[in-house]
């Protein structure tokens, strides 16, 4: 039995004309002890996938599942990482990260409160930021104590969403190479999601493509098996054979699916030109917004 699951979900917001459907017939199935990341353009949906994941949204259609059972409201179980830290502002991390395990865990006794707080505390390097309040830390220190945190109320499935995209570049590495080696040695359950190929085959045992459709939502690719030893690192020398081959079919697999995107957005453009009194209510700016990871890549 799958972990967590999607079977045959879509999800829209909005009525009528002014509806924009965000996911069509998502199936998605993560076992016990994988990592899987979600990769995909920016405006296509990973956030609404993660939240319904996590039990923040429901879907239109389909079904959510944990160990077989649907999901309709959060639960520790699913612990999230979102884009921006959710440390308490007024409490210090070690005071967070004890807020934290209490709500999960509220029988837990005071000193096996403090041991487990300072084990995370240490896994993380924190020792130097835990008497400290969010405000007199760093965005890349706020982060890694929020997913510190997260991890230290032990959910079953961690779901991450794009959690070092708000990061400087050298942060962003040593945190995403410190976390991918943390889950690899504990074999925890994980989900992420990412516009950047890199972070994905690094952190991932899987990757699969979230293909933009046209005016329909967006759908899963065929994952992608990520056969690099672990842990893993951009010195390794099987990092370098393998990352190239894995780099150019992923990007072709969302290449694929831009330029689909883009054929039909160009027919529909010849199509006003023709019949200037149509107006289409779904037509925006999105595919220049969205394509920067195949740009970039």
């Amino acid at each position: 039995m799958a972990l967590l699951e999607l079977r045959n979900v879509s999800k829209g917001f909005g009525k009528g004309g002014s509806r924009t459907e965000i996911l069509l017939d998502v199936n998605l199935s993560i076992a016990e002890g994988e990592c899987v990341a979600i990769i995909g353009f920016s405006g296509t949906g990973k956030t609404t996938l993660i939240s319904m994941l996590a039990g923040l949204k429901t879907p239109d259609s389909g079904q959510v599942l944990m160990k077989g059972k649907s999901i309709r409201h959060p639960g520790p179980d699913r612990g999230v990482v979102s884009k921006k830290d959710t440390l308490v502002p007024w409490l210090r991390v070690f005071e967070n990260m004890q807020f934290a395990i209490q709500q999960v865990t509220p029988n837990l006794g005071q000193a096996e409160l403090y041991g487990h707080t300072r084990k995370y505390i240490s896994l993380f390097k924190l020792g130097q930021a835990a008497n400290k309040r969010p405000n007199e830390l760093s965005a890349g220190m706020r982060q890694r104590a929020s997913i510190a945190k997260t991890i230290a109320t032990q959910p079953e499935i961690l779901l991450m969403d794009e959690p070092f995209s708000g990061l400087d570049s050298l942060t962003r590495v040593n945190l995403r190479t410190e976390i991918a080696n943390i889950f690899a040695s504990d074999r925890r359950s994980l989900v992420l999601t990412t516009d950047s190929v890199e972070e994905a085959i690094l952190m991932a045992d899987r990757v699969i493509p979230l293909l933009p459709g046209t005016g329909k939502g967006a759908t899963l690719g065929e994952p992608i098996a990520v056969d690099i030893g672990r842990p893993r690192s951009k010195e390794m020398p099987a990092y370098h054979d393998g990352v190239r081959l894995l780099e150019k079919t992923i990007v072709a697999a969302l290449r694929r699916a831009r330029t689909s995107v883009q054929k039909d957005d160009a027919q529909k453009d010849d199509a006003q030109k023709d019949d200037p009194q149509k107006d289409d209510p779904q037509k925006d700016d999105h595919c220049t917004n969205t394509y920067s990871l195949c740009d970039d890549s």
